[in-house]
């Protein structure tokens, strides 16, 4: 939607109900990749309303962003080349865009569910800054050229491979329930 100037009811609250993407592959800002879990500081957005001016704070607090039938959080599947290794989970709140102009979605990803004899492989540099769980025995490996971040208590149970040429820093809480870890490469206790 795009409009000059966003007047929100003369001063009264108005709340904004949207079908929040569905859990089919790339919805959420593009493609979710195991390059996007580790945030370096981005944070998916997607524009609702586009008014070509800056917006001021007390118009924002005087809107509400529902999700469709009250849903506060949405799921996707997360591939490893095109096998689904895992569910990320991401709530959601309304800001501004960069630029002050836009309003939108953004999206945090708060959970990384590891299915069920499946590996999820983090080849990038970064954090993760959300709770990895696992759908039963679900397992980690930091791929070489890797340098992730855990910063989280996690409650994945599996094991933890760390690859020659990739490094870890977590502490022990963020290995969640790892039966075996296997570090070829850096580990740091943090």
């Amino acid at each position: 939607l795009n409009i000059d100037q966003l007047i929100v009811n003369g001063g009264t609250n108005t709340t904004i109900e949207v079908a929040l993407p569905d859990t089919n592959r790339g919805d959420i800002a593009g493609s979710i990749d195991q390059g996007s879990l580790l945030g370096n500081g981005q944070t998916p957005f997607q524009t609702l309303i586009a008014t070509g001016s800056v917006i001021s704070a007390n118009t924002l607090a005087q809107l509400t962003l529902v999700g469709k039938d009250g849903v506060n959080q949405v799921s996707q599947g997360i591939f490893n080349a095109d096998n689904e290794v895992a569910k990320g989970y991401y709530g959601f709140t309304l800001g501004l865009s960069e630029d002050e102009t836009d309003v939108g979605i953004l999206y945090t990803l708060t959970q990384v569910d590891i299915l069920n004899n499946q590996t999820l492989t983090l080849s990038e540099k970064g954090t993760l800054a959300a709770t990895l769980t696992s759908s039963g025995t679900g397992n980690l490996l930091i791929a070489e050229g890797g340098a992730v971040t855990l910063t989280e208590e996690n409650t994945y149970t599996g094991n933890t491979t760390i690859d020659s040429g990739a490094s870890l820093t977590a502490n022990m809480g963020s290995l969640g329930n790892t039966q075996l870890l296997d570090v070829k490469g850096s580990f740091v206790n943090a």
